[in-house]
């Protein structure tokens, strides 16, 4: 099984924001095509992701994804999400990427 942030990267085309229940929410900013004269390069229309600590609540998308990707109920992928937040604040602690 793969782990609950794993489902991110697939989770934020479809969607503008996504939480990790307790650790924090992806959020995909759009950025209009631009051009840059000085250099003669075009830039396309593109989504750049960002992140927000305080929007840790439960939106459910994440939750959802994991329990259908491994066939779980919803209660059980639930608890693995829920135990995944801690797991990635230790390693913020920890200094890990």
């Amino acid at each position: 099984m793969r782990a609950p942030d794993q489902y991110l990267k697939d989770l934020l085309f479809d969607y503008d924001c996504v939480t990790i229940p307790g650790f924090g929410g992806f959020i995909m900013q759009s950025r209009p095509a631009a051009a840059d004269q000085a250099r003669h390069r075009i830039y396309p229309p593109s989504r750049v992701p960002s992140f927000n600590r305080m929007l840790n609540h439960d939106d459910g998308i994440l939750i959802s994804r994991v329990s259908k990707a491994n066939n779980l109920a919803y209660s059980e992928a639930a608890h693995i999400v829920h135990e995944y937040a801690p797991t990635l604040n230790l390693k913020i602690t920890n200094g890990e990427i």
